[in-house]
């Protein structure tokens, strides 16, 4: 594992490095400034839920883990780079939080994604809706489960759509069921206005069957608003479920807000 160090005293221009320190920060320039600018960048691009560890490239990252001694006059860190250990953790957390047929967070991390989400983020307007997939075995009787993983693929496309990313984020509960927060909306009427352009988008924009027919994908939807911050979030899941279910009886591939 690449490891170095680095001494800065403040009332020198000098910086005291071991060997391997220019490479693992990809730095030419060993002027103080410019390395002092390297430095911040750096510590401005945490990884999170690590501690010490910072991201050096957003486009192909590596990472380090940095551990620092700082006296008066004198700034000591040891700087690792563990960019296979960050790949492998990382593909170890996709492994557990992404479901592997539509690539979403599955139900444990989206509640935990979520939460956070609402922590760090101004509450706003925001809610939580949960769609339901109407005729997914009709699917699967009729043209084989094949067909009915491409139904579930082409409604996640659509729902991927539903809005901005950095003002969604989806889930899916189940087979046929699927969990969608809305945040950082400036209205109620905002976010109501999102949820029937898409009911509109997808009504219009049709999929083509085995048998060549063309098929609007059918979806219910339950809306439950979020009017504060914590709650419960079993509460508030249960809330959009059960508006979920007057969709699914009373008004069919259209939804329904508490």
């Amino acid at each position: 594992m690449p490891i170095a160090a680095f001494e800065i005293k403040n009332n020198s221009d000098d910086i005291f490095v071991t060997e391997k320190l220019y490479t693992i920060l990809d730095l030419d320039d060993k002027n103080k400034v410019t390395f002092m600018n390297k430095l911040n960048e750096l510590l401005n691009n945490p990884e999170e839920n690590e501690e010490g560890v910072y991201k050096i490239n957003l486009e192909y990252p590596r990472w380090v883990k940095l551990k620092m001694t700082d006296s008066s006059d004198t700034t000591i860190e040891v700087i690792q780079d563990i960019t296979e250990e960050m790949k492998e953790k990382l593909q170890i957390r996709r492994d557990r939080d992404i479901d592997p047929l539509t690539r979403l967070l599955n139900r444990r991390a989206f509640q935990s994604y979520m939460e956070q989400l609402l922590l760090k983020n101004p509450l706003k307007s925001s809610a939580l809706v949960m769609f339901d997939l109407d005729n997914l075995k009709n699917m699967n009787d009729t043209y084989g489960h094949k067909w009915g993983d491409f139904y579930i693929k082409e409604a996640v496309q659509r729902l991927n759509n539903i809005t901005q990313r950095n003002k969604m984020l989806l889930g899916r509960r189940s087979g046929d069921e699927f969990v969608l927060l809305l945040y950082g909306f400036t209205s109620k009427q905002e976010i109501e206005d999102c949820m029937n352009e898409f009911f509109s988008y997808i009504k219009d924009n049709t999929i083509k069957l085995p048998d060549g027919k063309d098929y609007s994908i059918g979806i219910s939807a339950g809306l439950a608003s979020i009017d504060s911050w914590p709650t419960d979030y079993e509460d508030l899941l249960n809330k959009a479920d059960e508006v979920l279910y007057i969709s699914k009886f009373n008004n069919k591939g259209n939804w329904t807000e508490l």
